[in-house]
């Protein structure tokens, strides 16, 4: 018979989140960002983002998400999240 070599990756490692950008207007706030996953992929729908204590969106593809209605000279807390494939999640 014949014999060839199994090749077997063990993905361990969330996603590597590449640069995250937030810009901002008196009231909306727009967060940017992207990640890379060489082993298992990103998932089809890989980015979430919440901001300041608002409900976090649901998963997407759009690596862009812009909050309005923020309330000016305020300090919120920005959340971006990317996930692979297989559910590792980098924030």
């Amino acid at each position: 018979g014949t014999t060839a070599p199994i090749v077997i990756k063990v993905d361990k490692a969330p996603p590597t989140i590449n640069t995250v950008t937030v810009s901002s207007t008196a009231t909306n706030i727009t967060v940017t960002g992207s990640a890379a996953d060489s082993t298992a992929g990103l998932d089809i729908n890989p980015y979430r983002y919440t901001i300041g204590s608002n409900t976090p969106t649901t998963w997407g593809s759009n690596t862009s998400y812009t909050q309005s209605n923020m309330v000016p000279n305020t300090l919120y807390n920005i959340i971006f999240e990317a996930r692979d494939s297989i559910g590792h999640i980098a924030s």
